[in-house]
Formats: C-alpha cells, structure tokens, sequence
C-alpha cells in the first residue's frame, strides 16, 4: 500500500550542483507528459477517446476506456530522498520540469546540464489500433512544442509504431521537419495480428520478438534508407522491460537478437552482421546511424 506524504514539496529550489565539465550534455533525458495533455494533441476526431483526470483531493485518477486508476509517480521521484518516495500521489506531487519547458531549463541549470537529447512517454494503452496509432503521433507533437522553448538546449526524439513502414517513413519525416534529432523504434518490429490493449505499451518499447519480421528484412530498406537521407538517430530500449519468458524461443529464421535472460530480462547476442537482428539492414545501409539504450536501473 503506498504511504501518502503531504508535507514534501518537490517543487522546492534545488541547489546549484558543481559542474563537472564545461560542456554537458544528457543524452538520455527523460519528461512525463501529463495525461490531460492528450486531449489538446490527439487528432480532432480522437479527442473525444482521450484520458481525463479526476481527483478526490487524496490522489488524482486517470480515466480511460472504462478504467480509473490513480496517477502513478514512479517516473517522477525528483525532488524526494528515498523514504519519502511514493508510488501514486497527485500532479502537485510531481515536478513540474517534468512537463513545462521553462522549469526544466532552470532544472537543468541548476544541475549542470548544458543539452538535453529528450526522450519521452507514451503511446496510450489502448486496444484501439486507430487511436493508438495517433497517440505516437499526439506524443511527438507535444514533445516538439516541449523542446520548441529552446531549441539549442532541448533536442527532441519522436517515437514510431513499427507494423507499417509506409506510416513510419511517413512519421519520421514529419518528426524531422520539426526538430527530432532522433526517432525511437520498438526493439523487434510490431505485429498488427497480435496487437491488444493489455501489451500495447509494452509492445512500443519491444515490439513482438516471436514474430517472423526481422529489421533485417528487405522490407526496412526503405526506413533505413530515409534515416540516411534525413541524417536522423534511431533509438531502441534494451534492458529490463518487461519481457515475458517466451522471449528467446527460436523463430525459424536463424534465431534472435534478443533472449530472455532470466526474470524477463533481454540480452542481445554477441557479435554483428546477420546474427544482429539489424545486421543485413546495416551491411546495406552503410550510413544508418542506430543505438541502443540500456534502460536504467
């Protein structure tokens, strides 16, 4: 049960911190979009389906699709030493840099940060393939008008669904012309036959690793290719997230890049070329420029 803690005020000034260089660059910065956000930044004809938030004064709720669940803090403890942590809380309970572009540029000061490479949240957790689609694109919006307040210090990542390349060229060019330096992809591309609102969110990070689409295939040429052309970074989250068991279990094309490695933890294979599930796409397009990011722990 989490303990609620009223008198913590994470909003507080922090100290300056000592610089440790002269020029500092966050390379894995994170925000927390508020859930209110998405009725603003979906489409017109999807803002209707977007979360709302109620409060009973204790916590605040998010409120979708038939569930109402309280607002969960874990990808916001700054500002709050270890016993003060809580798990669910209210938006006053979080710091506010998490989401309005002015404060976390004092944030950054204030801890030595030069740039920031900023990445983000969503899709929504929806089993509606339409909507969730748009929330890529809902996301990628707010977080270009989020690092639009100074775009020296504030580089934005755009974040892609992975069933349709024609869609993913498409958001990644659009993503380009407004200011990402770099787009996120599911680690294994996604597949729309096993696509449903329990995996959805996870399924933005991973992807479906027991599929048979490989980015090796033929058919990413033409992402990769793009990436080239608009000189952009594509990311991917490797570490603890969340992958199930199954993860690891061959798939008749040569194996995986990723298995599980014990409590759903995935490890990915030594050594390059096609043992990498990128290692064709790689060979033929000599100049894509792709990372991995291991989450943190």
């Amino acid at each position: 049960m989490s303990t609620v803690i009223d008198d913590v005020d994470v909003n507080r000034q922090i100290d300056i911190a000592p610089r440790v260089a002269d020029h500092v660059v966050d390379a894995d910065a994170h925000v927390t979009p508020p859930p209110g956000m998405w009725a603003d930044y979906l489409a017109p004809q999807f803002r209707a389906l977007a979360p709302v938030v109620e409060t009973d004064g204790e916590f605040d709720y998010v409120v979708f699709e038939g569930n109402r669940r309280k607002l969960n803090l874990m990808a916001s403890q700054a500002g709050r030493a270890f016993n003060q942590y809580k798990n669910n809380g209210r938006m006053s309970d979080m710091r506010v840099g998490g989401w309005m572009a002015p404060a976390r540029l004092d944030d950054m000061d204030r801890d030595g940060i030069d740039v920031a490479v900023v990445f983000g949240g969503g899709p929504l957790a929806t089993g509606n393939l339409e909507l969730y689609n748009e929330s890529f694109a809902a996301y990628n919006r707010w977080i270009m008008d989020f690092c639009s307040h100074d775009p020296k210090r504030l580089h934005p990542v755009a974040y892609l669904p992975m069933a349709d390349v024609d869609q993913a060229i498409a958001m990644m060019r659009e993503a380009r012309s407004n200011g990402a330096v770099a787009v996120n992809i599911p680690a294994f591309p996604q597949t729309v036959a096993r696509f449903n609102k329990a995996e959805s969110q996870f399924q933005a990070l991973s992807g479906d690793s027991g599929g048979d689409r490989q980015y090796r295939d033929p058919e990413f040429d033409p992402l990769w290719a793009a990436a080239c052309e608009l000189d952009l970074a594509i990311t991917e989250l490797r570490g603890k997230a969340g992958v199930p068991e199954k993860v690891g279990k061959p798939t008749g094309k040569g194996g995986r890049s990723m298995k599980s490695g014990g409590k759903g933890r995935p490890q990915h294979k030594k050594g390059g070329g096609k043992r990498s599930h990128t290692g064709g796409a790689s060979t033929r397009n000599a100049k894509s420029k792709h990372r991995g990011r291991s989450k943190r722990r």
